[in-house]
Parts: structure tokens; C-alpha cells; sequence
């Protein structure tokens, strides 16, 4: 049973390989001006393959155009370089079973236990829809010179993907920092909870390694409060490096020595997250290898941090504004507000003559006529005309207690 030239449209399953041969055969006799073929074509069928590429190599002199999607894998190459001589080849992952199209006939090749099959159909609307969805694959498919040029030179392809399951997530990390040797992380204290609950044993173990000098260990950003510095000491006894930041970017972040991973879910009190983005596309590994560096720089030692929150001091909140006018603004905004005592430095003489011409000793006036009790202190660096300076400021503001320092 087959189809033959002329017959109506119709599809017809064959198992037995006498009549699958003959349906081979017959199928690329008439080719006529493309062929395409996911799976090789050598691959899943009774005929030789050295019938197959000769069959293929007289198409191609016959001016027909030859494409082909396959799995090229280390173990296939040597075949894969030989159809390249004879037709177009791409790659693309996990290509199973066998789609061959002609000008107006498909070829469906399977096994079944073991059996092969062989769907043949010449009905024009499925042949059109096989046709659009290979035409479809070849697109996105990788150039077979790339992906050979990869395995032989021992690159990973580029690849960005976001897991969804929570169960797919877990194993994934579970995995990524079992054979990690470094481990970059910015995070919140979820983050580091999620760490602590799941995942200790193997972050001791790349600790370990970077004792024995494998691999740069660990690196943890995260914001350290009361809550939780607790548990950032237990890293930090373990051999995590941490350092506190102010303010955390709005993701989450780790990365390792081929990989990137974020998430914006917030992992409170250790929840594993919901969607995982990883990609080893080495855009991502640059950008975020370059803003946790940025922020650890700017970072305070764990150690520090935790001895201030224990001592009461909040250093680790002191505000750097490097935009004058939002300096400004700021600080007239604190005078504006208090109420018992102002302490005002300057830096130079200068700066108090430039704040006096702004208004400064206005707003001063105006708190002092507010809060009558209120103590104000200001001190200014000596220069030859501070003293007439103070002595002008004095008289709108008797008040205040101006002192000039060396």
C-alpha cells in the first residue's frame, strides 16, 4: 500500500518495511524542488545510508533545495559534517522522530515498541501545515557551524530561560550551587533564609573548597537589621563574606562562574520564589557582575554593622548627597524641623557667608521664634573676615552660638 502519482489525497500508516521502502523510494523520486527534514535523514529508515546521501547529493545537482533540523551532539558531528556537504543543516534541541516534506507529500517516521512506522500523506492542508511549522523551526534552529564549532571548542550556548515551578526551581538551585566553586548574592534576608533552610550544607562545601584555594567562595549584599543579624553571623562564622547595604536594588540577584539568576519575589522568611530567571548570556553575567562589585564597594562589613546595631549606633544609615541642591534642600529641611538643638559644621568660611546670602539665618530666626528653648550651636573655620562675618549674623540672631575653629 502507497501513494501513488496522480491518486487522490490520502494517508496511509505502514509498518511493514518492504512497503515503507518502497513508499521511501517513491517519495523522493518525486521531489522536485525542496526538501526538508527534521531528524537526519539517514536516521530511522530501512534504506542504507549511503542510498540516503546519494539520493540526496543527486537532488542537490538537480538544483533542489535541501534543508535538514537535527540534535547535533558530540556524538553525531562526524555524520552531521557529512550532510553539510550535501544540504543546509541547523540545530536544534531534542529533535525526536523523523518529518521529511517534498513539494506536495510528508513522510512521518516513529518508532512503536520498537517497530518502525511510517505515516505517508499526500493531503495538500496537513502537508501545507508541516510545511508552515518546520518552516517555522528553521528560524529559530542554530546554524550547524555554529553548534559544531561550540561542542568542538567546549562552549556552552547562550541561553536565557524563566523557571516557574517551584519544585523545578528548587532543584534547579539545588544542583547550580552543589557544583558551584564561587557564589556571588544580593539579596534580601528571605533570600539568605532560604539559603540557611535549604541549602547550607552545600554553601559549607564551597567554602571548603575556597579554604583548599578552589574557586572564590561566597559573597553575600544583603541589608542587615536587628532581625536579622543573627542569622548573617552564622554566615559570616561559616566563611561568607557579607557586607550590609542601605538600599537593595529592586531584584534579587546571585551569579556564579558561568551563570545568572534573579527574581523580584521577596522569599519572606525563606519562601522558595515563584519564577526564577537564568540565563549564562554573557550581557547579564557582565552588568550584574558589574553592579554587585559597584555595591560591595560601597558596602559595610558585616561585622561592623552588627557591632553598631548592638552598640546603638546607626552609622550604617548615614546619607552621602552628592547634588548640592538636593544637599541644600535637605538641610534647611532638618532646621526647618527641629525643635530642642541644631548643630550646624561648616567646612568653609566661604560656604557660611554663601548660606547667610541664601537665607539661612532667616530660617534660623524663624525656628528660634517657634521654639524660644531651642539651643543652636554653629561653628565656622577661621579666615581674616570671619570674625566681622559672625559679628553681622550676631546681631539678627543673638541667640546662636557661633564659634570659630581653627
Amino acid at each position: 500500500m502507497s501513494i501513488t502519482s496522480g491518486s487522490i489525497e490520502k494517508t496511509v500508516v505502514l509498518q511493514d518495511i518492504g512497503n515503507i521502502t518502497k513508499s521511501l523510494l517513491e517519495f523522493y523520486a518525486k521531489v522536485t524542488n525542496r526538501y526538508d527534514c527534521y531528524g537526519l535523514a539517514c536516521e530511522l529508515t530501512p534504506l542504507e545510508p549511503n542510498i540516503v546521501n546519494e539520493t540526496l547529493l543527486n537532488l542537490k545537482n538537480q538544483d533542489v533545495r535541501l534543508r535538514q533540523i537535527t540534535d547535533i551532539t558530540k556524538h553525531n558531528i562526524s555524520s552531521c559534517k557529512q550532510v553539510m556537504k550535501i544540504a543546509q543543516l541547523r540545530h536544534m534541541d531534542g529533535v525526536k522522530g523523523k518529518i521529511e516534506l517534498n513539494d506536495t507529500e510528508l513522510i512521518v517516521t516513529t518508532t512503536l515498541e520498537k517497530t518502525l512506522q511510517v505515516i505517508h500523506s499526500n493531503v495538500k492542508q496537513l502537508v501545507e501545515q508541516q510545511q508552515s511549522i518546520f518552516d517555522i523551526l528553521w528560524k529559530k534552529a542554530i546554524p550547524a557551524e555554529q553548534k559544531i564549532r561550540e561542542i568542538e571548542n567546549g562552549i556552552e550556548p547562550a541561553e536565557t530561560k524563566v523557571l516557574e515551578d517551584p519544585a523545578e526551581i528548587f532543584n534547579h538551585m539545588k544542583y547550580v550551587i552543589a557544583n558551584a566553586s564561587k557564589r556571588l548574592i544580593c539579596s534580601s534576608s528571605g533570600g539568605m533564609y532560604l539559603a540557611y533552610n535549604n541549602f547550607f550544607d552545600q554553601y559549607k562545601k564551597i567554602l571548603d573548597k575556597h579554604r583548599r584555594g578552589e574557586g572564590e567562595g561566597i559573597r553575600w549584599l544583603t541589608a542587615i537589621d536587628k532581625e536579622s543579624k543573627d542569622l548573617v553571623q552564622v554566615f559570616v562564622n561559616a566563611g561568607v563574606r557579607v557586607r550590609h547595604v542601605r538600599v537593595l536594588p529592586p531584584v534579587n540577584f546571585a551569579l556564579d562562574n558561568t551563570h545568572f539568576y534573579a527574581t523580584i519575589d521577596k522569599m519572606e522568611g525563606g519562601k522558595i520564589m515563584q519564577s526564577l530567571l537564568t540565563s549564562n548570556e554573557p550581557k547579564y553575567l557582565n552588568y550584574f557582575c558589574s553592579l554587585f562589585e559597584g555595591l560591595w564597594n560601597d558596602g559595610i562589613d558585616a561585622e561592623t554593622r552588627i557591632r553598631d546595631i548592638e552598640e546603638g549606633i546607626d552609622s550604617a544609615n548615614i546619607e552621602i548627597i552628592q547634588n548640592p541642591h538636593e544637599a541644600l534642600k535637605h538641610a534647611w529641611s532638618l532646621v526647618r524641623s527641629a525643635k530642642e538643638e541644631i548643630l550646624i559644621t561648616y567646612s568653609t568660611s566661604n560656604g557660611f557667608r554663601r548660606q547667610l546670602q541664601m537665607g539661612k539665618l532667616r530660617l534660623v530666626k524663624e525656628t528660634i521664634e517657634e521654639h524660644p528653648d531651642i539651643k543652636i550651636k554653629i561653628l565656622i573655620p577661621r579666615d581674616e573676615q570671619i570674625t566681622a562675618t559672625i559679628g553681622e549674623a550676631k546681631m539678627e540672631c543673638p541667640s546662636v552660638d557661633f564659634r570659630i575653629y581653627e
